[in-house]
């Protein structure tokens, strides 16, 4: 399974986290393809969705600057990875914002309930 396979099927936000974590450290031993990415795409740890979306951005302005070069595959990977993190990462806050809401419209009927015994 690839990394962005697990990410897209993570039961939850610290399991995103936990795996792109686990890429970040592997972007050190990539050798001279790993030095095409900022020190700000490779540092941990990982402060949330919106440090993924800078990271992103980062990452999509060094496509830009290495598409003519042997790092270009490389940074796409990489993209790739904090992309399906992200989209995992919207999708999960997405699901815990309905159950909440949901929770909260079926609360009153709860409680009516509990009061009426």
């Amino acid at each position: 399974m690839k990394i962005t396979e697990a990410i897209g099927t993570a039961d939850s936000e610290h399991v995103v986290y936990f795996l792109l974590s686990a890429y970040v450290e592997t972007l050190e031993h990539y050798g001279p393809s790993g030095d095409s990415l900022s020190d700000d795409v490779k540092r941990l740890p990982i402060a949330g969705m919106p440090d993924v979306c800078n990271r992103v951005g980062a990452l999509q302005g060094a496509i830009e600057r290495y598409a003519q070069s042997k790092s270009k595959q490389f940074v796409e990977e990489a993209v790739e990875v904090f992309g399906a993190a992200l989209q995992r990462l919207k999708y999960l806050q997405d699901v815990h914002r309905f159950a909440r809401s949901w929770l909260s419209l079926s609360l009153p009927a709860t409680q009516m309930y509990q009061g009426a015994s």
